[in-house]
Parts: C-alpha cells; sequence; structure tokens
C-alpha cells in the first residue's frame, strides 16, 4: 500500500487504466486495491457502487459482508436484497440495518419474499432519496397503513412493482410515488394498461408490461400495442433474467429494462407521428 514509487504514467492515466481493469473482472478486482493507496481510494467507491446480496453467490460481482457494508457503505448506490441467507460471506443483518450503512443509495430492490417491513425499514426507505424503487407495494402498504405512517416518495421516478397483486387504489399509489415517470409490472394484475395511462396522463412516460412469451409473440404480430399504447414497452416475463437486468440497470447499460423500455417507447410514438 506504499506510495513511495513514483508511478511512470500520468495519475489520471493510470486511474483510467485501473478503473477498466476493475471493471472487467469485479470479482477478482480486490487485490487491485493492494496495489497502491492511490489505487484503493480510486477502486473502492467503483467496488461499493453496486452491491448485491442473495444467498452465497455473488453473481459476477465481489461477495460483502454486513462488516465491509459497514464501512464502505457510504460509496453504495444500487442495492439489491434477495434470498437472504445468514452466513459469514452475506451480510446477517436485516436490509433496515444495511440501509442504515449506506446514505447515498439511490436504488433499492428487495426481492427478498419474506421481507419484514418494519417501523425502521419503511424509515430508512423514506429517509433515502431514491429514484429507483423495485418491491412488493401491498407489503410496504399494508405495514406503512397499520403504522400510521405517512409515505411519500418525493423524489422516486422508476418504480417496478413485484409480488402479490395490487388491491390498493391508484390515487393511493400516486400519494405514494407523487414523481413517478417510468413504472413496470406484471400485466397479470388488477389495473388495465387504459386505467394507468388515464390516471397518470402525460407524466408517465413509460409503462413496461410484462406479459407471458407466446403473449408477446401476438401482440408484436398484431401490432395493436404498438400503435394503441405507444407509451407501452411490452416484455416477456422471465425470471430468469431478473438479476441480470437489474445489475445492467445498476450499470446504466444499454441492455438495461429502462433503457430498452425507453427505446421501445420512443421508436414507437416515432412511428405513431408523436
Amino acid at each position: 500500500m506504499s506510495d513511495q514509487a513514483q508511478p511512470i504514467l500520468p495519475p489520471e492515466i493510470e486511474e483510467i487504466i485501473f478503473s477498466l481493469c476493475a471493471q472487467s473482472d469485479l470479482i477478482n478486482s480486490r487485490n487491485l486495491i493492494t496495489v497502491a493507496k492511490r489505487v484503493y481510494q480510486w477502486l473502492i467507491p467503483q467496488l461499493y457502487e453496486v452491491v448485491i446480496f442473495r444467498g452465497d453467490k455473488n453473481h459476477g460481482r465481489p461477495k460483502f459482508s454486513s462488516e465491509l457494508l459497514s464501512v464502505h457503505g457510504r460509496h453504495v448506490r444500487h442495492i439489491l436484497f434477495w434470498d437472504i441467507k445468514p452466513s459469514k460471506q452475506t451480510c446477517i443483518h436485516d436490509p433496515a440495518t444495511c440501509l442504515s450503512w449506506c446514505p447515498s443509495v439511490v436504488d433499492v430492490a428487495l426481492w427478498y419474499p419474506d421481507t419484514e417491513y418494519n417501523q425502521q425499514l419503511i424509515d430508512q426507505l423514506l429517509g433515502l432519496r431514491l429514484t429507483h424503487l423495485s418491491f412488493n407495494v401491498m407489503s410496504f402498504y399494508t405495514a406503512a397503513t397499520s403504522l400510521g405512517v405517512y409515505v411519500s416518495f418525493r423524489y422516486l421516478t422508476h418504480l417496478e412493482l413485484i409480488g402479490s397483486d395490487i388491491t390498493s387504489e391508484l390515487h393511493e399509489i400516486k400519494e405514494y410515488f407523487p414523481a413517478m415517470t417510468h413504472l413496470a409490472m406484471d400485466g397479470n394484475r388488477r389495473y388495465s394498461v387504459d386505467e394507468i395511462l388515464h390516471y397518470w396522463g402525460n407524466q408517465l412516460e413509460v409503462l413496461i408490461w410484462f406479459i407471458y412469451k407466446s403473449d408477446l409473440l401476438a401482440a408484436h404480430k398484431s401490432g395493436h400495442y404498438a400503435s394503441t399504447y405507444p407509451k407501452v414497452a411490452l416484455m416477456c416475463s422471465n425470471r430468469r433474467e431478473y438479476l441480470r437486468n437489474w445489475d445492467e440497470s445498476a450499470r446504466g447499460g444499454p441492455n438495461s429494462m429502462w433503457r430498452t423500455g425507453e427505446d421501445m417507447v420512443k421508436d414507437q410514438c416515432r412511428d405513431a407521428g408523436l
């Protein structure tokens, strides 16, 4: 970790090189931070920008522990919890504790089916300046209502609804997410495309509607959705791709769910003359 040896390349070029090396192999990138203190300072924010907790699997990213997160949590911007199992390799604390260490988080995915939306977790979520959220809105809504908590995610623009069917009213969802412009949800829900588009009007820029592959092929063949609902991006519901897609979105990749939806809507609006 010594910085006594002078680098041959200019520091800005050296930083780019190490950053590219780290991004190309995130699992083994921790070896790079031992090169020198300056490299450590460059790479730590990158290594902790996106954190995924899912059992003992790292899914292309370094394994994290509660100890590491408590020290470096300030660098975390995107965090996902899914199928958490206590072990030495994963975070043994609940999501609320993890989020308390991550004040800069803007993107949270709560995919653990037994997530307990208690007072602590609800307060943590509401206290962050979240712009992206993927969670079971009904589980959250039930808990928040029973606790008498006033809910408003003022900064949130991208919302993905997962889990059980939606039984709350649309006006309640809009009160929760007043600034929402992007919505993704399973097409097999209580509300129809017409109802959602009518209620949000021009505020909603992209509606990603997950449907089965057979229905997707039929919809593309008929062209009905593309012409009638240009703001709706139909996508196949593929659970095996959920994690990869979330990771891609967190990194701002060109094939992410939100980027793909925006491109589809842009093309459909252009074809519709809008």
